[in-house]
């Protein structure tokens, strides 16, 4: 536009440039028009009595034609009012000069006239020198109060020149726009007529609703669908919605999703629904949302997370299994140390500290030498991905005393959760302890002690009584109770007793864990995934950045739902600084390539036949059974069979929960799974028979939810819910009153 704006500009500078020739003529008669003696033209030339204006007349007419050609070939004024401002100037400059020099001038005068000159003559030519600078300067000064008084006029003139340019500028586009094929601009309801055109299936429905009604498939046409204005439309409860064929749906799940704010496919369902219809809007929004690539960077998961927890088994030796982490940092003390090196056996929960100046590989390998030499050598190390534990050295030293090193995944603590738990203990100890912050590696041994003579929760046992059988004497009051320094019998049994405890204690931390989590994600190797990013802590707002990185590629696959990632080959990032880690699966995601959504698909060409809708997967435990509907029509009864595979449904303690998410009403039943029994609680139902039976192997039961149309959009979501989920398939089975069974499919997988 503003080229365009430009280019008419240019065209109508004929008219700017006539505005400033009019100037120029204003500018000329002024003196005329304003009825004065004279047309001031002595002041144009240079001041020199000796010469007449006939040597300075032809630089004058070139000067002022150089000066009126610049202001008119530039489109302004502004260089005549300056060279006009200019020549006054000179002028004044010329009579101070002329005023100065005037009795030199004399003195030159005299000497060229014949004859004796006396001091009357003189004086006369100094009087007629003066006289005449003075007339001139008088014209001078009238000649700039005319300046003052026409620039107004003319800065006027130049003004509403400029307007009348503008004004025949913006007339000229709106009419060029006005004069615009109306092709280039496409009104969404030309573009749905013009797609539909183009649409085989919605042809063959517009033929049938021009022509009255034969056969039964085209009397559920007429129920369904409905013709204004040669576009067909969809008849729902919220009135009649535009059918969107194959070729354009893309465009309208962009435009809602992307423009609306990227919101999840249930709200962008809802907000299609308030205009459009296609069928199997979910799966197909649900697709495209996720290879959205704002979507997958910037959006967390909501919900469960994915991953179980995999708890480690305990031998029942000590320092079979010891965890190492750093504390870090704390304020440097007289002795120069900052760090804490924390070392926690696996089975007794035995501590060791070791204060130290920093994080340096070559500290941990000496303190972890002092430790082999006074309890032998672990079998197995776990550690994080510090620097001093991912180093070659920790990695030599490892092999040269047979310990096995595990490296818990990226960003995951609670792989390393012996050590991290006690790390919260030791931190209050010392700070509660210490008598300031820069004293606090004089009580490490104190605290060590402390806690290694505590009753640990778990084991029911002092660390101390479980590595060496006895208990530690304490110094101070408790010295004095014989009891404390008793040896245990039985080692032996005291441990095996001590291995029961743990697993008991594992198993109901794996229970309490894993009923706020779902299934993982199976990933294989060459799987593209993204992988959530590691915030720093450097002040700055992270709300908006990206929550996750990549794309990634899975090189390998670990136990206990770990996988290791490294850059794409020849990617960007890899040329920098290449990537590989071992990552957690509650810290990836996969990442879908955008490509066809499959506008063809064959559940688009099936539609409105229910024979083919059996023995279909769909994924994430959700189903969009709206073309059950199509064929037998919205008066039908409906029975909805839910089926559990086996009797761990019957064992599952707690609950299973059924959520529909329909075009007028949110439908939510909530059956309870205790000894084969169920209950429903359900919202205000409209009328109209709809069924649910809950089938168990030994009992089956039938829960009434009332009477209600099947005219919703029959979205079925499934969710496990409560301590300890079983592995259970759940089985959609749904019949329609008066036929056979019409459809089966397996909604959800746990």
């Amino acid at each position: 536009m503003i080229i365009e704006c430009i280019k008419i500009c240019k065209r109508n500078c004929r008219i700017f440039l006539g505005c400033c020739l009019t100037t120029l003529t204003l500018w000329a008669i002024k003196p005329f028009l304003l009825k004065e003696c004279k047309l001031p033209l002595q002041i144009w030339w240079p001041f020199d009595i000796t010469k007449g204006p006939k040597v300075y007349f032809p630089a004058f007419v070139y000067c002022v034609l150089g000066i009126a050609n610049g202001a008119v070939s530039n489109g302004v004024i502004d260089p005549l009012i300056a060279g006009l401002a200019g020549h006054a100037t000179a002028q004044l400059q010329i009579l101070k000069d002329n005023l100065q020099n005037v009795a030199e001038y004399a003195e030159e005068m005299m000497s060229k006239m014949d004859g004796e000159v006396n001091d009357t003559v003189r004086d006369k030519i100094i009087y007629d020198r003066i006289k005449l600078s003075v007339e001139h300067h008088s014209e001078i000064l009238r000649f700039v109060d005319m300046y003052e008084e026409t620039f107004s006029s003319v800065v006027f003139i130049q003004f509403s020149a400029s307007v009348v340019v503008i004004c025949v500028s913006c007339l000229q586009m709106s009419v060029r726009i006005l004069k615009t094929p109306t092709i280039l601009h496409l009104d969404i309801d030309d573009w749905v007529l013009s797609s539909q055109l183009a649409d085989q299936k919605l042809r063959e429905i517009r033929d049938i609703l021009k022509r009255p009604p034969s056969t039964a498939y085209e009397h559920g046409v007429y129920k369904n669908y409905a013709l204004r204005s040669e576009r067909v439309y969809r008849i729902t409860v919220n009135g009649i919605q535009w059918v969107v064929p194959k070729g354009m749906r893309r465009q309208v799940v962009q435009q809602v999703h992307d423009e609306g704010g990227h919101f999840s496919t249930e709200k962008t369902l809802r907000k299609l629904n308030e205009r459009f219809w296609f069928p199997g809007m979910w799966k197909y929004i649900e697709k495209y949302i996720s290879a959205c690539i704002p979507c997958l960077y910037k959006k967390l998961s909501s919900g469960r997370k994915e991953g179980f927890l995999h708890s480690i088994q305990k031998e029942p030796v000590p320092f079979h299994t010891i965890h190492v982490d750093h504390l870090r940092p704390f304020k440097k003390t007289k002795h120069g140390n900052c760090h804490l090196i924390v070392v926690v056996d696996g089975f007794t929960k035995f501590l060791l500290l070791k204060a130290v100046k920093s994080t340096k590989t070559r500290l941990v390998i000496k303190f972890l030498s002092e430790v082999i030499s006074t309890y032998g050598s672990p079998f197995r190390v776990i550690t994080d991905k510090g620097t001093a534990f991912t180093a070659k050295k920790f990695r030599q030293f490892c092999g040269a005393h047979q310990i096995h090193h595990v490296e818990v995944a990226v960003a995951t603590p609670r792989a390393n959760g012996q050590v991290e738990r006690l790390n919260r203990s030791v931190l209050n100890a010392l700070s509660t302890t210490s008598k300031s912050e820069d004293t606090w590696d004089t009580v490490v041994n104190n605290v060590q002690f402390a806690i290694n003579n505590t009753v640990n929760k778990t084991t029911n046992r002092t660390p101390s009584e479980l590595l060496m059988g006895y208990k530690p004497n304490p110094s101070g009051l408790f010295k004095v109770i014989p009891d404390l320094n008793d040896v245990s019998r039985d080692l032996e049994a005291l441990r095996k007793e001590t291995q029961v405890r743990i697993a008991a204690e594992q198993k109901h931390q794996k229970r309490y864990f894993d009923e706020r989590r779902k299934s993982p994600h199976q990933y294989q190797v060459n799987d593209q995934v993204l992988v959530a990013t590691n915030p720093t802590a450097d002040g700055s707002s992270r709300k908006l950045t990206d929550k996750f990185m990549g794309p990634l590629v899975v090189t390998g696959i670990l136990p206990n739902d770990r996988y290791l990632v490294e850059d794409l080959p020849g990617s960007v990032r890899s040329a920098r600084a290449k990537y590989r880690n071992v990552v957690a699966v509650d810290r990836m995601r996969p990442f879908v390539v955008a490509g066809d959504l499959s506008e063809s698909s064959e559940e688009d060409d099936g539609n409105d036949q229910v024979a083919q809708l059996g023995g279909k997967t769909v994924t994430r435990g959700s189903w969009n059974g709206e073309e059950l509907f199509e064929t037998y029509g919205y008066e039908s009864d409906v029975r909805l069979v839910i089926a559990g595979n086996g009797d761990t449904v019957t064992r599952c303690v707690g609950n299973w929960v059924i959520a529909g998410s329909y075009r007028a009403l949110t439908l939510a039943l909530a059956a309870f799974f205790c000894g084969g029994c169920g209950r429903a609680v359900h919202p205000k139902l409209h009328t109209g028979p709809l069924q649910v039976l809950l089938e168990h192997p030994t009992q089956s039961r039938n829960v009434a939810l009332g009477r209600r149309r099947p005219w919703f959009e029959p979205l079925i979501m499934l969710e496990a819910r409560g301590r300890n989920p079983p592995d259970v398939t759940i089985h959609v089975h749904m019949t329609i009153a008066g036929t056979n069974d019409v459809g089966s499919r397996t909604v959800a997988e746990f």
